[in-house]
């Protein structure tokens, strides 16, 4: 492994210094796997059906295999290798999906720049995660009634309502959903019609002066977003 321009690449992307020793220590175990079972395959070398061996190998050493899984893609977005990094990636997928269908609904107060006064007021009707405030504000009159019925005006329910929709995508909550809607991206379809690389250009440009986030997003982040938004359902009438 390059860990030295591995590192260098990470940095770039402004990881923590804890992010990237972690990266390199998660890509080395599988390079110390492929070593030992595979008759010193180097990592560049590798093929999916090694790294699905891997996953196998690890299921009953470690409580999880997510990270190693998302070491092992930024390695294979480092070195250029689209079908490992694309095949990683996909595994990920299809781990945070499964995940997302056991897991309890996102909480309003958990989305940035909610206030707590709005958080209050829906929570008195019984409204208190992503997942009832969408069914709840699915029309435009329902968004109306549910206006006159809190108090909260107009506007900033259909705010609330946009903002729980973004989060229906995976890794998207917190400060990014809040990044991805003053950016003006703030419906699933217009993230879904999004070309990754000019969607990413304009989130840097919002960041870099409204300093949102603690971080800008990656290409690989925003193209796994746009991935995300073209198989999800429409729930919501604008």
């Amino acid at each position: 492994m390059d860990e030295v321009g591995f590192r260098k690449f990470m940095k770039k992307q402004r990881r923590s210094q804890g992010t990237m020793d972690s990266c390199v220590n998660f890509t080395q175990v599988f390079e110390e796997y492929l070593n030992a079972h595979f008759d010193q395959t180097d990592l560049n070398e590798a093929q999916p059906e090694q790294l699905d061996a891997f996953l196998a190998w690890g299921r009953g050493k470690f409580s999880s295999m997510n990270s190693h899984i998302w070491a092992i893609s930024r390695y294979y977005e480092y070195t250029g290798n689209d079908i490992m990094r694309r095949y990683a990636n996909q595994i990920r997928s299809q781990k945070i999906e499964n995940r997302r269908s056991k897991r309890p609904s996102l909480l309003l107060k958990e989305i940035e720049g909610i206030k707590s006064e709005h958080i209050g007021a829906l929570e008195r009707i019984g409204i208190s995660n992503i997942t009832q405030l969408i069914n709840a504000g699915k029309t435009h009159n329902s968004r109306l009634a549910l206006s006159g019925e809190t108090g909260i005006p107009f506007d900033v329910i259909e705010e609330l309502v946009r903002l729980a929709d973004l989060c229906r995508i995976s890794d998207i909550k917190g400060m990014r959903v809040r990044l991805l809607f003053d950016t003006g991206f703030d419906t699933i379809e217009q993230i879904a019609a999004q070309d990754p690389i000019e969607m990413r250009a304009q989130i840097i440009l919002i960041n870099q002066r409204e300093k949102i986030a603690a971080r800008h997003p990656t290409l690989t982040e925003t193209k796994f977003w746009v991935e995300q938004a073209k198989k999800l359902p429409k729930l919501v009438e604008y």
